[in-house]
């Protein structure tokens, strides 16, 4: 039985490691609007990639720092066209 988690493991691993580099740079650029919403730190906790036909729907969890130093939850989500731009983000309070 461990044998097989090994060896999905195994495959999984190179699928999932293609799929961030395919679109690490509309990663990169919802990354850049969820720091530049911050007024203080920004601390990136989770991050989820949706490709649909036309563009890429990236979402997550992130922590902002408030101005007294404690840690807010919030979730995002951005849609990046192909050319990188994102024409949507969106930030909320909450997980």
């Amino acid at each position: 039985m461990k044998w097989k988690r090994t060896f999905g493991t195994l495959i999984l691993l190179p699928l999932l490691a293609s799929c961030v580099e395919q679109h690490e740079e509309k990663i990169n650029a919802c990354h850049e609007r969820v720091h530049q919403r911050a007024k203080n730190t920004a601390e990136i906790v989770t991050t989820e990639v949706k490709e649909d036909k036309w563009k890429v729907i990236v979402r997550g969890k992130v922590k902002y720092q408030n101005g007294f130093g404690a840690w807010v939850n919030y979730k995002y989500v951005c849609t990046v066209f192909s050319d990188n731009s994102v024409p949507f983000f969106e930030v909320t309070e909450g997980w």
